[in-house]
């Protein structure tokens, strides 16, 4: 059984929040990455960033070979949106 069958969801995507709070956010919350996509394997710490998810999930699986990846925007409270519309977090 993989690692990432074993944790929930939630439980995933509140480590990532942690992970990024306290080691990534200061390092790739600039101008020029707002509203980008940063994948995040909450077990080695690596992460990508890119305009979509798909990317940045695939290039994570090609360096882990078992991720527990957890997925968020770059200055944004949601990843994503039903109605076209994101609220920045400042």
């Amino acid at each position: 059984m993989s690692a990432q069958t074993q944790l929930p969801t939630e439980e995933i995507a509140a480590r990532g929040r942690v992970l990024y709070e306290q080691s990534l956010r200061e390092l790739v919350d600039t101008p020029q990455n707002q509203g980008q996509f940063l994948s995040l394997d909450i077990l080695s710490g690596d992460y990508e960033i890119g305009n979509s998810h798909v990317q940045t999930t695939l290039r994570l699986r090609e360096r882990h070979p078992d991720p527990v990846i957890t997925t968020l925007r770059i200055g944004y409270r949601a990843t994503f949106t039903r109605n076209g519309r994101m609220t920045p977090e400042k």
